[in-house]
């Protein structure tokens, strides 16, 4: 079962991890699909409203609010040629871009 996360606390979480990350990625299938990578990995996944309140991304930054952002736990670095064949970045990554690009927004505005 791929569990949906909502709080700012468990997307801190994955980013401090550096947890592999797909924006716009379907759920459906996913969990099959992974299980052929490795049975112990688990995936999660939020909205982009989840992601956009989180972190207070609005206008050109923020998310359609039905994105699916996809999150992958219990990986291991073996694992990452996976990572790179299907495109995904580090959480990590996504949130420190999204911030960047959101503050610039913000001092445009002011």
């Amino acid at each position: 079962m791929i569990t949906e996360i909502k709080t700012k606390k468990e997307l801190d979480d994955l980013t401090k991890v550096s947890a592999p990350t797909w924006e716009g990625l379907s759920i459906d299938n996913l969990e099959s699909q992974l299980k052929g990578i490795d049975p112990k990995v688990e995936a999660v996944y939020c909205t982009g409203a989840t992601y956009n309140k989180a972190y207070k991304l609005t206008q050109d930054n923020a998310y359609p609010n039905d994105l699916t952002i996809v999150f992958l736990k219990n990986y291991s670095i073996s694992q990452m040629s996976w990572k790179l064949q299907y495109g995904c970045r580090w959480a990590d990554d996504v949130k420190d871009n999204n911030l960047r690009r959101q503050r610039a927004i913000n001092r445009a505005n002011r």
